[in-house]
């Protein structure tokens, strides 16, 4: 053990060593996720909205996630602050999905972790520190409606995206949910 401790700093400090092991460690790329038009892209994988299934957002996001049965079985993967909503009715069919950007334990099966990657709809680049002033300066010519409360949906041909914030002055963005009809 006392030999281990001895030669630890060594292989540390040491910049042959220490490049070595770091190029042999893979850090994940981010998650990009896009919609335009009907064609929403997850990672490397595309589908046309009238396609959203269960097994292709698993090939894009992996199989590691949680499974909440219900009225609308919520798929929830923790590692990319994401969740899914498929509908119960129609196995497979996710209708809508939740990208979080601020923490949320109001419900257990909100992801346990916030959305990190790159979100971008219809062109325009969605982050956690949009305020509804902001949507709608992006978004200049789409109607916005409010659902209820600080939640605001518009709609974008077949697809919709429905935003909602967690204070009354609409300034912090708690998720986005994108869904089609």
């Amino acid at each position: 053990m006392n030999l281990l401790l001895l030669f630890l700093p060594f292989y540390f400090l040491n910049p042959t060593l220490l490049s070595k092991v770091s190029s042999e460690v893979s850090v994940p790329p981010k998650l990009a996720i896009s919609l335009k038009g009907n064609i929403l892209k997850v990672g490397k994988k595309k589908f046309p909205v009238n396609d959203w299934k269960v097994e292709h957002f698993s090939q894009a996001l992996g199989d590691k996630k949680r499974f909440e049965p219900g009225s609308n079985n919520i798929h929830t993967y923790d590692s990319h602050g994401l969740m899914l909503y498929e509908t119960a009715d129609i196995p497979g069919e996710v209708k809508a999905f939740s990208i979080f950007f601020q923490a949320n334990n109001e419900f257990d099966f909100y992801p346990t972790t916030l959305f990190t990657g790159a979100l971008t709809v219809e062109g325009k680049k969605i982050t956690g520190a949009l305020t509804y002033q902001d949507f709608q300066n992006l978004f200049a010519g789409y109607e916005f409606r409010q659902a209820y409360g600080q939640t605001y949906t518009v709609d974008f041909d077949k697809v919709y995206m429905y935003i909602e914030f967690s204070d009354p002055a609409l300034t912090k963005l708690k998720f986005v949910n994108l869904g089609y009809r």
